[in-house]
This record gives C-alpha cells, sequence and structure tokens, in this order.
C-alpha cells in the first residue's frame, strides 16, 4: 500500500522492482488522476491517509514517501500505518517530517 500515492513516482519504483499488486491511496482527486495513467497501481482511492477506507486485508507492505510533513495529526496517521501489523507485518517508520 502507498500512502499519499501522489502522482506515481514510487509506485511505478515499486513495480520495476516486481511489485504486482499495489493499492494507492491520495487525498488529492489531481495526483490520483495522474497515478492512474501510469497503470502501476492494481486500485486507487481517494482519501485522508488518517482514515483509510480500503478493507482491512494482508498487505506485505506500506510505504508513504515525503507525506508526513502534509499530515496535521501524525498520531492519527502512524494509528493508521500500523493496522496491517495484525497479519504479522512489523510496521517500520522513517522519523517524523519536521515542519
Amino acid at each position: 500500500m502507498d500512502l499519499e500515492c501522489g502522482t506515481e513516482r514510487i509506485g511505478t519504483w515499486l513495480q520495476g522492482q516486481g511489485v504486482t499488486q499495489l493499492n494507492g491511496i491520495d487525498c488529492t482527486p489531481a495526483m490520483i488522476y495522474q497515478a492512474a495513467v501510469t497503470q502501476a497501481y492494481t486500485q486507487l482511492c481517494i482519501a485522508d491517509i488518517t482514515r483509510c477506507p480500503l478493507p482491512a486485508q494482508r498487505y506485505d507492505m506500506g510505504i508513504t514517501v515525503l507525506a508526513t510533513c502534509h499530515v496535521a495529526d501524525l498520531s492519527a496517521f502512524y494509528a493508521e500505518a500500523v493496522l496491517p501489523r495484525a497479519n504479522g507485518l512489523e510496521p517500520a517508520y522513517s522519523p517524523p517530517s519536521y515542519r
């Protein structure tokens, strides 16, 4: 899962690394549109990353790049980001972005 997928840069890179199933979430319709054009994502969703509407399922990886600096409530983001750990995924974080 690519949280705040933006225009697709990370999705395209992941696809090149052999990832075949990738969901992307972004709160901006324009970004989702650009990401859809690349066809790097299996499913795209316009949503706030602190309240992900995608169904609970196993994700082998969750990634967010250069997005947490735009999140007002980091605790809500991190609570959402660790939801997949119930299925065995251990969360890994980069340090929170400086504001």
